[in-house]
């Protein structure tokens, strides 16, 4: 039985604080996940290829306990019969499906969502709240201006 799985960080606006691991220094973790060997397609496949956007929302709390509203679709899923999509545990609350089309099940099961007999061109859209603002250690510097401009 085929089994994929996608793993999708939390965006990240800043780095970790002092008593947090940086999010990107953790390729430990992600090594679990994509197992395999990764194989480079010469040409683009034909037809329309899975593609998701990512919404991310601060509240007016979010400056202080760092959560922010995190809305996200993907679109043009592979057909297969299980999938699952993956967030990082601890970064990701009160995860929900808000739509499924073209897919058999869909749940969510801690911080990820399984689905199950996922037909040709399916989409599913989640909600959740994701821990993306970060104090940032006292020997850490802001990002460049730059970047902030980005954020906005």
């Amino acid at each position: 039985m085929k089994l994929a799985c996608l793993a999708l960080l939390a965006v990240t606006m800043n780095s970790a604080g002092a008593d947090e691991p940086d999010p990107f220094l953790l390729d430990a973790d992600t090594d679990s996940v994509n197992e395999g060997v990764l194989v480079l397609l010469p040409v683009p496949p034909d037809g329309p290829v899975h593609a998701h956007t990512t919404r991310i929302t601060l509240v007016p709390t979010s400056l202080r306990d760092g959560w922010a509203q995190l809305d996200q679709c993907h679109t043009q899923l592979d057909e297969i019969t299980r999938a699952q999509i993956v967030y990082r545990p601890g970064r990701v609350r009160n995860l929900a499906v808000v739509s499924a089309h073209g897919i058999g099940r869909a749940r969510v099961e801690g911080a990820s969502v399984q689905l199950e007999d996922v037909s040709s061109a399916a989409s599913l859209c989640v909600r959740a709240e994701s821990r993306v603002v970060h104090r940032l250690a006292p020997d850490r510097r802001a990002a460049p201006a730059t970047t902030r401009a980005r954020l906005h």
